[in-house]
């Protein structure tokens, strides 16, 4: 009797347990490495590509200002050896079901000594590596007939939230920023926010 209560002990306490402690471990350890050892998207062809004509003005042209641009213009590539950072940028695209990141209203042009600020998804896959960019990174966008600019990044900022955005705003710099979900309150999140120089190079 007593080796039976133990087998059944065994069989629908300890055994659960143990899976759900592998689970946890797996969870909290694996999965995030996992997610950091996937590829990211490095290949511009392979980008553009992505993008339907009939939905996307996708066309790299020479532009004044980023005022001319119509949504969901794609207007450029952000890339960074540093981060092994490679992604899309499209004008005005935050609300859309796609992987490029958003290059938000109120920008201004780079050659205008102008601040670029950009913004990611929650979901981003070609976006997230972000995370890892650390003070002295470097980051390059290229914006094809109006030219490749280089910045390094010269502080972050965490839990930054939406409003607060445009107050890192200043003339020659670029601004990325990472959403993460604020669980307090119904689509709502907070960003983490790097601050970057242009430099010459």
């Amino acid at each position: 009797m007593n080796r039976l209560k133990s087998s059944y002990i065994m069989r629908a306490v300890v055994y659960p347990l143990l899976v759900l402690a592998v689970l946890i471990i797996t969870a909290t350890f694996v999965v995030p490495k996992f997610i950091d050892s996937l590829p990211v998207a490095t290949d511009k062809v392979d980008a553009v590509t992505q993008y339907n004509v009939k939905d996307y003005d996708m066309f790299p042209t020479k532009y004044n200002e980023f005022s001319e641009l119509n949504h969901n213009r794609f207007i450029g590539w952000l890339s960074s050896e540093d981060v092994a950072l490679g992604c899309a940028v499209t004008f005005d695209s935050e609300n859309e079901n796609s992987n490029a990141a958003s290059l938000l209203k109120g920008s201004t042009e780079p050659w205008n000594n102008g601040c670029v600020m950009i913004i990611g998804k929650n979901s981003d896959a070609e976006f997230r590596n972000l995370h890892k960019a650390k003070i002295g990174d470097e980051i390059d966008i290229e914006f094809y007939k109006n030219g490749t600019y280089h910045y390094q990044i010269n502080s972050i900022e965490y839990i930054v939230s939406r409003d607060e955005i445009k107050d890192f705003s200043d003339k020659n710099k670029l601004i990325m920023c990472l959403p993460y979900k604020n669980f307090e309150k119904d689509n709502d999140f907070f960003y983490t926010v790097y601050t970057a120089d242009l430099i010459k190079k």
